[in-house]
Formats: C-alpha cells, sequence, structure tokens
C-alpha cells in the first residue's frame, strides 16, 4: 500500500509541456480558425496559463497550475492530480486501503471475540474501521469501474462541457469505451489510445 501511495504522489502524473510554439501559432492565427463558423469556440483548447494547447482529455488543474493528460481529478490524499502516467498505481493504493481496512475489522472483531465485548478501545477502533472501509470501497470501486468504462472522473461529472463526450445528436456518448478487456488494457497502458481523428469518426453517429 505505501509502495502505491509513494508512486502515485511522485510520479509525474502527465503534465504537459508549457511554452509551447504551438501555442503562439495558434493564437496568431486564431481569426482563421473554421471551428468560428460552427459556433464552436477553438480557444477551449488553449491553456493560457500553461501557454499549451491541450489534447483531448486534459484539464488545467488549478491546484497544480499544470494542465494534466487524461485529467481525472486532484487527490488531496495523495497530494497529486490523478491523470495518465500515476493512474494505475493510485487504482492499487485505494483497493489496497480497502483491503487493509477489512483485515483490520476482522481484527477488531477477533480481539473482541477473545476478550470480550467491554474493550471499548477496540470498539472505537472498529467504528472507524467500518467508515475508512465505506469510503475505501466507494472510491475503489468507482476507480474500478471508470477504468472499465474508459472514462475518466472529470469526464463523467463534466460530460456536458465537452463536444468530444457527445454524439451527433448532442447525447451523452463515450467514444473511448471499447469493451472491458480493452478499456483495461488502455487502462493499463498495454493499448494505445484512440487519436483525436478517430475520436472525431466516431462522434458523428
Amino acid at each position: 500500500m505505501w509502495i502505491s501511495l509513494y508512486h502515485a504522489n511522485s510520479i509525474d502524473p502527465g503534465f504537459l509541456p508549457r511554452n509551447i510554439p504551438e501555442y503562439d501559432m495558434a493564437i496568431k492565427q486564431v481569426a482563421h480558425f473554421a471551428e468560428w463558423k460552427h459556433g464552436k469556440n477553438p480557444l477551449s483548447r488553449l491553456c493560457h496559463t500553461c501557454r499549451t494547447v491541450k489534447p483531448l482529455r486534459s484539464k488545467h488543474c488549478r491546484i497544480c497550475q499544470r494542465c494534466v493528460s487524461e485529467f481525472d481529478h486532484h487527490c488531496p490524499y495523495i497530494y497529486n492530480c490523478v491523470g495518465y502516467n500515476n493512474r494505475v498505481w493510485f487504482t492499487m493504493f485505494v483497493c489496497l486501503v480497502f483491503v487493509n481496512c477489512v483485515i483490520t475489522l476482522y481484527f477488531c472483531y477477533w480481539i473482541l471475540e477473545a476478550n470480550g465485548w467491554d474493550d471499548y478501545i477496540t470498539i472505537i477502533g472498529g467504528l472507524e474501521a467500518t467508515l475508512f472501509t465505506f469510503l475505501a470501497a466507494v472510491l475503489s470501486s468507482v476507480s474500478l469501474f471508470h477504468a472499465t468504462k474508459n472514462i475518466t472522473t472529470n469526464e463523467r461529472i463534466n460530460h456536458k462541457r465537452y463536444d468530444y463526450m457527445k454524439d451527433g445528436k448532442g447525447n451523452f456518448y463515450n467514444p473511448f469505451d471499447r469493451g472491458v478487456w480493452h478499456n483495461i488494457k488502455e487502462f493499463l497502458h498495454l493499448r494505445k489510445p484512440l487519436g483525436e481523428e478517430e475520436v472525431q469518426l466516431l462522434n458523428v453517429v
């Protein structure tokens, strides 16, 4: 558990480079972008804080003050963003926290059975472990569910803001969901993610 916490905290979550030349080029050519004609705002892909062009699924983190590739959320428990590079370690961490809490609950029950149920310190510890078990179960379940669906927390909550999360009729659509097996492989970096052109083709349904 501690190893996964260390890696989730210390690994670069997928920070995008800042002050890239593509940003300056985009600013100079913004008046000529065809997106304006279709009612879209091409500036939404630009981060003026990082001076970078954001690819699909990336987002600027107000806490880290950096844009993160496949941004999921900023986690105060690991004091880092969860993104493309450290999402596996984060998921391992929350799952192992759940396992650790279950083991703690078992030992609390075993101690109470052995020493009697008037051991109030153990009872308080068991109640605390029960709370953390519930929280860890929720976190690990959500993380695993997102992995099987190939969707981030940010996309699930803010999907109405992103055109790439809508089909041709404007309804919610996840173009990255290619089935549980392929989604897990992509989550574990064993399969190449969809390119932007492929996503645009899928969204015209």
